[in-house]
């Protein structure tokens, strides 16, 4: 009898480290802070904007800043988990040549889909409640 309980009760110890050590690995979410910069919005990949420079994203604490495709942004932004959501954007106002302005519209009107975000490596995916909106790397 004591020979099964000692069994018992090296199995449930080993039970117990197993699901704790499994617990402190999901319990660390993604963190997004970085700067990134675009390469597909929409499905579509290589958006490049004013200049052929592809729009960029800093995240750092509850900032979000970087270039729309035409001007220079700022914003808030939450982070909760894998959950994020955008403020308001305050922009510069410059003239806008060759398409910068499309894609800038186009880059902001994703930002205010956001509701959660996926990072793997050097990738961070922005999604909205019907999915993928946006990717990008790290610079």
């Amino acid at each position: 009898m004591s020979m099964l309980c000692c069994r018992v009760r090296r199995g449930l110890a080993a039970l117990g480290a197993t699901l704790l050590v499994a617990a402190c690995q999901r319990s660390t979410p993604p963190d997004p802070t970085g700067s990134w910069r675009l390469v597909s919005l929409e499905g579509q990949p290589s958006v490049q904007g004013a200049g052929g420079r592809a729009p960029t994203l800093t995240l750092a604490g509850t900032q979000a800043s970087g270039f729309g495709g035409c001007n220079r942004y700022t914003g808030g932004v939450t982070v909760d988990g894998t959950s994020m959501r955008f403020g308001a954007v305050a922009s510069t106002r410059m003239a806008c040549v060759g398409g910068g302005d499309a894609v800038e519209q186009a880059y902001y009107a994703m930002l205010a889909k956001v509701t959660t975000f996926a990072r793997r490596d050097r990738e961070l995916a922005l999604n909205g409640p019907d999915g993928r909106l946006a990717i990008f790397v790290r610079e």
